[in-house]
């Protein structure tokens, strides 16, 4: 039996291949591509991304190459209407991150050669058949064929991923009657600090800052082909004024579709990224998405038990729901934006101005855009009390906060397995589990347990994504805690 086998070497692919190496499961990447893309594509990376890229060493490196913002302002024509901060957020990184894509996989390709992987590129994989033992896989390396047998096969290959064609899966959704055009330029004198989105009767524009000074414009447009000419124009026609477009590094012209599979996993076989699901640009939640898939199905190949588990089936559970979320939340983003009719666009401003302009909307907004409110809430794999009384559930992410020593939780957590919080509960209980179970034990301080809305003694499990797998108000039998943690893939040290 050969390494598992990830197809694909984009920052979905890539991730994949860091994690499971981190989870000791030896894999294998192939990318059709002679090259990486030398495109910038997608260009933000969220809070939440950037806590789980912290948990493999790499937020330094990211942020010291990208730009900082601390939100997005909302104008109609030269008109603020509102202001979405991230510096209130509850989290090490309260701000979003500008980078472009080609960086981010660069980043990403560095860490995974130094954990000695390696990519192999000009393969494809053109067909493959799942038995009791595994997936025998066919990939042909130019004029050659090579067959491989691998215990998991991971489509991370893309909107036109040939995994989900070779598994005839059907990408249920619509083509959007949206087209957007795109540039990375320099304008001179507009030193640009956080995102601007511009909404007018002619359309939106966006304009957001690249490292090195550079600018991301982008506008909806139906005509057929992207220019700097064109989107000077239309930067005329919807910006501030007296912008000039020049140099540019990048333009393209993308159209829009929402589409999903029903499932991410077929067997031995599962699906991440752009090969499961697609949606509009707006928001910046594509990418993220993507590697997030990758984060939730990573831990659970390393610690399924057997090759058909429920621990297995809740990658589809989880992260599908996520997906549909998202293609939702977009679609209604780029409507809204891109919205014609005056009466409908006054509507939308004054809701903006009324509601997303005071500190409760504010905060719910910028939760939801930095993908910290993502939750759980339901998976069957996860444990919870029906009495138990704190703020965070079973299945929502564990927020960071200050411990007894000094340090902060993220910065305590288990590198590659699960942790136990103990907020005032039984020493003897918590012992007992760490004795049976391979976990990390922390004792959350009174500071923490305000954080986390413990009011009384309880148990978290944090899994190794980051997120609460049980949440326990004791006195709760240890026969029920251990078919919780059995059931999460906890390892036994026994």
């Amino acid at each position: 039996m050969s390494d598992a086998l990830v197809v694909g070497a984009g920052p979905v692919g890539l991730t994949m291949a860091i994690e499971l190496l981190r989870y000791g499961v030896p894999c294998r990447v192939v990318d059709q591509a002679e090259q990486p893309s030398p495109y910038s594509k997608a260009i933000v990376i969220w809070p939440r991304t950037l806590e789980l890229l912290d948990g493999l060493g790499l937020a330094q490196a990211f942020t010291a190459a990208g730009v900082e913002m601390d939100g997005v302002h909302l104008f109609a024509g030269r008109r603020k209407l509102t202001h979405v901060p991230m510096h209130g957020l509850q989290t090490p990184f309260p701000f979003t991150l500008s980078l472009p894509q080609c960086d981010t996989e660069r980043l990403l390709l560095e860490h995974f050669l130094r954990l000695g992987g390696r990519i192999e590129r000009g393969v494809t994989c053109t067909r493959f058949q799942q038995n009791s033992a595994g997936v025998v896989v066919k990939l042909q390396h130019g004029h050659r064929e090579e067959t491989a047998t691998t215990p998991w096969l991971v489509g991370c290959d893309g909107a036109h991923s040939t995994v989900r064609h070779q598994l005839a899966m059907p990408f249920d959704g619509r083509a959007v009657d949206l087209g957007f055009h795109l540039a990375d330029v320099t304008v001179p004198g507009l030193d640009l600090k956080e995102g601007r989105i511009y909404t007018s009767p002619a359309g939106m524009l966006l304009l957001f800052p690249l490292p090195g000074g550079g600018i991301r414009v982008v506008a909806d447009t139906a005509e057929p082909e992207a220019t700097l000419e064109g989107l000077q124009r239309l930067t005329d026609e919807r910006g501030p004024g007296g912008l000039r477009l020049a140099d540019p590094s990048w333009i393209s012209r993308f159209a829009v579709q929402e589409r999903q599979v029903a499932s991410y996993r077929c067997g031995r076989v599962f699906l991440a990224g752009d090969a499961a699901h697609i949606h509009s640009p707006a928001g910046g939640q594509g990418m993220n998405t993507g590697m997030q898939d990758a984060f939730n199905l990573a831990w659970k190949l390393a610690r399924s038990p057997e090759p058909y588990s429920q621990l297995l089936d809740s990658y589809t559970l989880e992260r599908h729901r996520v997906g549909r979320q998202v293609i939702g939340a977009t679609g209604a983003m780029a409507s809204m934006a891109s919205l014609r009719h005056p009466v409908a666009r006054a509507i939308r401003n004054r809701v903006l101005q009324e509601f997303f302009g005071r500190g409760f909307f504010q905060q719910r907004l910028s939760y939801a855009l930095s993908e910290l409110s993502i939750s759980y809430r339901g998976s069957p794999v996860n444990g919870q009390t029906t009495r138990f009384g704190g703020r965070v559930r079973a299945g929502d992410r564990a927020p960071d906060g200050p411990l007894p020593d000094g340090r902060r939780l993220f910065q305590a957590w288990r590198d590659d397995g699960f942790t136990l919080l103990s907020f005032g509960a039984d020493t003897s209980q918590v012992e007992a589990l760490a004795r049976r179970w391979k976990v990390g034990v922390i004792a959350a301080g009174p500071v923490l347990q305000e954080c986390y809305g413990a009011v009384s003694p309880s148990l978290l499990l944090v899994r190794p994504d980051g997120y609460v797998g049980v949440a326990a108000e004791p006195p709760v039998s240890e026969d029920r805690l251990d078919l919780w943690f059995s059931r999460l893939g906890v390892p036994s040290r026994s």
